[in-house]
């Protein structure tokens, strides 16, 4: 059965937390911005912040979000999009040091 994006949001939020990352996701955004990655993660004993978008098993990637993420690469920021199938690799991107 596909994993849907609230479900896989709360195991990535569960995952972060075991690494040290606390996290900042925005649940009501009118006015915002279109399209800003899902999650700022940030771990400052290993001195990351991290850019996340998150999709469910059939979710795709918006030109909106394209352009958010090609800029935050652009600045030289850690920008990352997972699906469910993802998953094993997260922990390790998660627990490693800064790139």
């Amino acid at each position: 059965m596909p994993l849907d994006e609230q479900s896989f949001a709360t195991q990535i939020e569960d995952l972060a937390a075991t690494f040290g990352f606390r996290h900042f996701h925005n649940l009501w955004s009118p006015g915002s911005d279109y399209g800003f990655p899902d999650y700022v993660l940030v771990n400052p004993e290993k001195q990351r912040i991290l850019f996340v978008e998150i999709k469910g098993t059939r979710g795709m990637i918006t030109a909106e979000q394209a352009y958010w993420l090609e800029d935050l690469m652009e600045a030289k920021q850690e920008v990352w999009v997972w699906w469910p199938e993802d998953f094993d690799n997260i922990a390790g991107i998660l627990r490693r040091e800064r790139r």
